[in-house]
């Protein structure tokens, strides 16, 4: 009996030892380059990350128009709303100026018409005991904003008195503007 020759078997197995010597070599240059890219070095740092809230408020006043005044028939009274609105939660302080018209002062605040004036006054209560003032003569009034866009309301009243002087003025239509100034 004839043997057949395990030649070509020999051969086929070193064909697949040569494979397999292939595709560890390849395996083993991949994980080379992969542990030179993960030896490569790495470093860290902190990015400081921060956000300033500015503090805003504004304010509003209705104004006061007083019912028409009559010498001798009485005092007249009014009143108006001073809005404060802030950004967020902030205490806040109110101050009413003396007037635009000359002559005027926080004691003593003048409507004009021309060179004529009617004095009248604004009160931080509705008694008109309390003259409501710039800060330094007069008080102010103070509070708390509740922030988010809701607005705090304050009532200004005011008080044309039936005085000596408002009974000599010309008729006419006489004004004043008063600046108002928060503080927070």
């Amino acid at each position: 009996m004839r043997r057949v020759a395990t030649a070509p078997a020999a051969n086929d197995n070193r064909v697949q030892r040569a494979a397999g010597v292939s595709t560890s070599v390849a395996t083993a240059m991949l994980l080379a380059l992969a542990s030179r890219v993960a030896d490569a070095g790495s470093a860290a740092a902190n990015l400081p990350v921060t956000a300033t809230v500015q503090s805003a408020c504004t304010t509003g006043a209705e104004p006061i128009a007083f019912a028409t005044y009559t010498a001798g028939g009485g005092p007249v009274t009014g009143s108006a709303t001073i809005t404060i609105n802030c950004s967020s939660s902030l205490a806040f302080k109110v101050a009413l100026g003396p007037g635009a018209t000359p002559g005027g002062s926080i004691s003593q605040r003048l409507l004009s018409n021309g060179s004529q004036s009617l004095q009248y006054n604004l009160y931080t209560t509705s008694a008109l005991s309390s003259l409501w003032g710039d800060g330094a003569t007069g008080v102010t009034l103070s509070g708390m904003t509740s922030g988010g866009g809701l607005a705090t309301s304050l009532t200004v009243f005011a008080e044309l008195p039936d005085s000596a002087t408002n009974r000599l003025a010309t008729p006419g239509i006489y004004s004043d503007l008063v600046t108002v100034t928060i503080t927070y």
